[in-house]
């Protein structure tokens, strides 16, 4: 894939000065069936820019990083109890992940989410302060869906790092929960699916 443009890393730039169409010959979707029983089918949808899994028992898991929305990253999980004459309970459990050795951050309960705050104990750049950031949904224990309904939850994560060493790290938290409450208020599939789309029509690159 060949775009024009600058580019910097470091002390180090290149200039790409001619824009030339291709042509990427992959499917708009790739999907895979895993081995391990917990799940029947994981699709990449590359037209979507988002990744499903789709579980034994109908359920749904669709993540994606917002495409207009910075720092946000969305986890959709779909109920379908259409083919159900009787009302559904999805009991729900968080699973644990052991956290970088190169992170050190503090958790919190505020309001309707869990909060992170730390740095990086390891940076690339030695010479920056990174200060972290990370508001995350709290997971409902479970999901009642009616009969011949389908339910949709959406879960988010904000991410946000200062490098500014004059920024307090209160005020890096304040700005990771304004990108969270702003998600929760009013972001949608649909937005990020069709600055994708957008994207995709003039970006210079046919699927």
């Amino acid at each position: 894939v060949f775009v024009a443009g600058v580019y910097c890393r470091h002390s180090s730039a290149f200039v790409l000065p001619e824009v030339s169409r291709c042509v990427v010959s992959i499917p708009e979707a790739m999907t895979l069936s895993p081995k391990d029983d917990m799940s029947s089918k994981v699709e990449l949808n590359v037209r979507k820019a988002n990744v499903v899994e789709t579980f034994a028992s109908g359920v749904k898991r669709r993540f994606y990083a917002h495409r207009t929305r910075k720092n946000l990253l969305v986890l959709e999980l779909e109920f379908d109890n259409t083919k159900s004459d009787q009302d559904k309970t999805f009991a729900l459990s968080t699973r644990s992940v052991k956290q970088s050795k190169d992170l050190k951050l503090e958790t919190s309960t505020q309001r309707n989410a869990t909060t992170q705050l730390g740095h990086n104990v390891n940076p690339e750049n030695k010479t920056i302060s990174q200060t972290i950031a990370i508001v995350t949904s709290i997971s409902p224990d479970s999901v009642v869906v009616r009969a011949k309904e389908m339910k949709t939850v959406q879960l988010f994560s904000a991410f946000y790092v200062e490098e500014d060493p004059n920024v307090s790290p209160e005020n890096t938290l304040a700005a990771a929960m304004k990108i969270f409450e702003n998600a929760v208020h009013s972001a949608s599939r649909s937005e990020h699916e069709s600055a994708w789309s957008d994207l995709w029509s003039r970006g210079g690159i046919e699927l």
